[in-house]
């Protein structure tokens, strides 16, 4: 049963929510089909300085832990309770009146005692509304005055643009719905098993850790058996956004669905037979409760695994970041330092051109000029095209000082090492992009040119002006992501 009171020293009023108010103090019951519902109404008692009593009905002599928190974000475990004789009681000292305190019960008797006893259930993301446009803005210069580009060679801006579409925010994060939060619970329970592997060594999140804004920290990840990955892992907020449905770095994929199995599948990976996954899962028992909750029926197979898994990505929304919230009350809260990164960033450095707010990525691949010549193929490793060699996914810079190592091999160390490439090591490989070339392409080829002929963009930033870029990127972190319990590993260790 969901029931909710709305307690006052002075009445009781019925509301359509999870929340109990009592004097500034939220009280939330939290129940699901696998956990056991109270009967009736939680009952809360006032008494003088500050003080209650809590107290709820439950039948199974069930566990409930009583968590408080000071922003309804962080929540701390204040005590476990049982409920005995069918009813459980709580009374809470004295708190300081100058705070609020919010307080939630979560019930403790988890899915045989294998999962952690704080399971948050509620994973629709609110949307900023930052993120229903897209705005990218255009450069025109003397070198390029028939249309957008860079900077021309003197590296003065004449005039500057903006382009704003309509990005339209997809189902996954935002629309009520309880089945699609137990789906993602699914896939959050699935992310972190390691039995997904063939050697139970590996989870999806070996390799793209919450800490790391859902990235890996090494160049190239640690695989089964002491391999390593092909590529460096990529970050996985906003994939509900991805425009065109383009995964991967060498954008192989066009549907998230198919994208999270890959991996399992993948022999340096995960190595698992997709085919024998699902009685590899349905062996433990807590998955059959998990799968019909989702789904309505026990039976596991790869769709249901693929629609859990890809729920849950399409859950973690990133955008709490110090950038995010000057959307709304200015920039008065960034440094100077920070205004300038913004400045040279939509501007002069030209990084806005192929990482666009709000989400700060491309729809398309790039050559940005690692190497004359490209080992790992890129897109041509799939499309068997030699032109799309050396051409990459643009990721996203959302949390970017939280992802390094950077680019597909991971060979940069920081973000100063990506600033420093753009400012003066752009290589003139044979398809570079046309934004970091500066040949004059309409008398003189770029791919007629010899390759020491060649000259590409050459940005010739200060070292204040390359730490302000820095400090810019860093206020695209999002804290509360790397910090948010309901994308943590559902596990006891």
């Amino acid at each position: 049963m969901d029931c909710v009171v709305h307690v006052t020293m002075r009445k009781s009023i019925l509301l359509g929510c999870n929340l109990v108010f009592f004097g500034g103090i939220a009280f939330g019951v939290e129940t699901e089909k696998s956990m056991i519902a109270p009967v009736g109404f939680p009952e809360i008692q006032a008494e003088k300085r500050g003080r209650m009593t809590v107290k709820l009905e439950d039948n199974s002599a069930g566990f409930w832990t009583l968590q408080s928190s000071e922003d309804m974000q962080v929540w701390k475990s204040v005590s476990t309770l049982q409920a005995r004789g069918g009813a459980l009681s709580y009374l809470d000292p004295a708190k300081n009146k100058s705070r609020t305190y919010f307080y939630r019960l979560v019930n403790s008797n988890t899915l045989g005692n294998v999962l952690i006893e704080e399971e948050p259930f509620t994973f629709q993301s609110s949307v900023p509304s930052s993120f229903i446009q897209r705005e990218s803005v255009v450069f025109r210069t003397p070198a390029s005055a028939g249309g957008g580009g860079w900077a021309g060679s003197n590296g003065t801006i004449n005039e500057s643009f903006t382009v704003t579409t309509e990005v339209l925010a997809p189902e996954a994060p935002i629309r009520p719905d309880s089945v699609r939060d137990h789906k993602a619970f699914l896939g959050r329970v699935l992310f972190y098993d390691k039995r997904l592997s063939a050697d139970n060594s590996k989870s999806c999140a070996s390799c793209h850790k919450q800490e790391k804004a859902f990235a890996d920290d090494k160049p190239l990840s640690d695989g089964i058996h002491g391999q390593k990955t092909a590529r460096n892992s990529m970050p996985l907020a906003n994939m509900a956004f991805a425009a065109d449905g383009k995964f991967f770095w060498d954008m192989r994929e066009s549907t998230l669905r198919d994208t999270v199995l890959r991996p399992i599948e993948n022999p340096l990976e995960m190595g698992m037979d997709l085919k024998q996954l699902p009685e590899k899962l349905s062996q433990q028992p807590y998955y059959a409760e998990l799968f019909e909750t989702a789904f309505g029926s026990p039976e596991i197979t790869e769709e249901t695994i693929s629609e859990g898994l890809s729920t849950f990505l399409n859950s973690m929304v990133s955008g709490t970041t110090k950038f995010d919230r000057a959307q709304f009350i200015g920039r008065r809260h960034f440094s100077a330092l920070e205004r300038l990164g913004e400045t040279l960033f939509m501007g002069k450095a030209g990084c806005a051109q192929c990482h666009s707010a709000p989400f700060f990525d491309n729809t398309i691949a790039t050559n940005n000029g690692l190497d004359i010549y490209s080992e790992d193929e890129g897109m041509a490793s799939h499309t068997k095209k030699e032109s799309d060699r050396g051409f990459f996914k643009t990721p996203t810079i959302r949390n970017v000082a939280l992802t390094a190592p950077y680019m597909h091999d991971g060979r940069f160390k920081t973000l100063d090492d990506v600033v420093d490439h753009y400012n003066k090591k752009i290589q003139p490989h044979d398809e570079l992009d046309e934004t970091l070339r500066l040949s004059d392409s309409v008398t003189t080829p770029w791919e007629s040119t010899k390759v020491e002929q060649r000259q590409t963009v050459q940005l010739d930033l200060s070292e204040q002006e390359r730490d302000a870029l820095v400090a810019f990127m860093e206020t695209l972190t999002d804290h509360k992501l790397i910090q948010d319990k309901r994308f943590s590993d559902p596990f006891k260790r």
